[in-house]
């Protein structure tokens, strides 16, 4: 019988598979994120009773290293001399996280503090920067938990609202909500919401949205403020009628976007428009995109046309009228100096600074995982998930360059999973690991420490 020629056998020495999350444990404490909460929180009433630093650090290590579940801090507790490293006396177990979710999840004081860290870490992100542009989005996480409502996507569940700063990626605010509110609810209150999240001297100097921020509310809100505005249009009757009156010689090719990126299809034409609600007491930009799909109209329409207009929908934010597929984007960035093409361009850049990020947000830090059944436990844990996004955001800046583009999940098993060795010699703790993981750890941590953060 066929053998590989080795045996097992115990170590004496402190090992660990993931050495790598020193250079986050290093960029927490350059920011002092653990102080900053600790002296926004209450103290334990225990004088036995973990440090809230303590148990935020944990969280952020937990979500970086992988864990799905509170359970998973178990892989933290098999690295003693890797959290003696980081500072760590102890660790909290699962029992301890749920606890402690429970109870900041319940006051106001708590998730204010945890505000505080999120302004902290997005005044580094930032640093001279002060117009920033706010992506806001809602996104649907099903869930089977007692106080799980049901969503429109007819699964119960939890539909958050996220707002990402697109020059950073990091979020700005989120807002836990029950599954069962409308997508179209509470636009202003959020952005208001991100607006206060800020640090101080930012502001929101441009919006992006998507059809469910298509509302009279949001675009004067956009307009008092003084907000350079990209909404994508819901085909409504309205809407529909004011793209139908584009004649034919007003359509123009879509144009390359500014890094002359090929276009993904010679068929995709744009148009200019003017649209009016009946709450907005001015009227707005419509940027109409057409795209081609065939030589002649398709016999078998998606739904009857009721209204005799034409226009079939295919669905929310896309009709179809002949051989084209019609969407459209309200803006009122044509008096900024944007062109139709610019304004599409523009807001396509969504796909990335926040639908993507979302994802991340979703499955690289288990935000779809919620662990407790009380809904306000769950809001604190989706928030320390967008915490920990944030600081995956600032350490890709800090990184090379070559990780900059990477995902969280990328630089997790590429980056964090280095095997090391942990010595203590003359009250002295060094870290080994082979020689091209030291250069990787030895620049992005002398990075860390010489970089001067706001």
């Amino acid at each position: 019988m066929n053998i590989l020629p080795y045996q097992t056998a115990d170590s004496s020495h402190n090992l660990t598979s993931r050495a790598g999350l020193a250079v986050l444990a290093e960029l927490m404490a350059k920011l002092k994120l653990g102080e900053t909460l600790d002296r926004a929180m209450p103290v334990a009433g225990s004088n036995r009773g973990y440090a809230a630093s303590t148990v935020f650090n944990t969280f952020m290590l937990l979500l970086h290293e992988g864990g799905r579940c509170l359970d998973d801090v178990r892989h933290l507790k098999c690295e003693p001399a890797l959290m003696k490293l980081f500072g760590f006396k102890r660790v909290p177990d699962a029992h301890t996280l749920g606890n402690w979710l429970r109870r900041i999840g319940d006051s106001r004081r708590c998730d204010q503090a945890l505000d505080a860290v999120n302004r902290q870490l997005l005044k580094a992100a930032l640093g001279r920067c002060r117009a920033v542009t706010l992506d806001i989005d809602a996104t649907v996480i099903e869930s089977h938990k007692r106080e799980a409502k049901w969503t429109y996507r007819k699964h119960p569940g939890y539909a958050p609202m996220v707002g990402h700063i697109s020059e950073t990626e990091q979020v700005a605010a989120v807002e836990f909500r029950t599954g069962n509110v409308s997508p179209r609810a509470g636009h202003v209150r959020f952005v208001r919401r991100c607006q206060a999240a800020l640090p101080d001297g930012v502001s929101v100097t441009r919006l992006r949205a998507d059809a469910a921020g298509f509302q009279a509310e949001l675009i004067n809100y956009a307009r008092q403020q003084q907000m350079g505005f990209a909404v994508r249009a819901a085909m409504d009757s309205q809407v529909k009628q004011s793209i139908a009156a584009i004649q034919d010689k007003d359509w123009q090719p879509l144009a390359p976007d500014a890094h002359g990126k090929p276009l993904s299809t010679s068929n995709e034409q744009v148009a200019f428009t003017v649209h009016v609600m009946a709450d907005t007491p001015e009227a707005f930009g419509l940027v109409v995109q057409r795209r081609k799909i065939g030589e002649q109209a398709v016999d078998e329409p998606l739904q009857l046309d009721l209204f005799g207009d034409g226009f079939v929908p295919v669905d929310g934010q896309c009709v179809r009228r002949g051989v084209y597929l019609y969407r459209a984007i309200a803006t009122n960035l044509d008096g900024h100096g944007f062109s139709c093409s610019d304004v599409v361009h523009w807001y396509n850049q969504r796909a990335e600074c926040s639908e993507n990020r979302l994802k991340e947000l979703r499955s690289d830090f288990a935000g779809a995982r919620l662990p407790c059944g009380q809904f306000h436990a769950n809001a604190a844990y989706f928030k320390l998930a967008a915490i920990a996004c944030n600081l995956m955001a600032l350490l890709r800046a800090m990184l090379p360059a070559q990780w900059g583009r990477s995902r969280a999940i990328t630089v997790r098993w590429r980056y964090y999973a280095m095997a090391g060795q942990i010595v203590r010699h003359a009250r002295q703790w060094t870290l080994k690991v082979n020689p091209e993981c030291r250069i990787r750890l030895t620049q992005a941590i002398g990075t860390i420490r010489t970089f001067q953060f706001p």
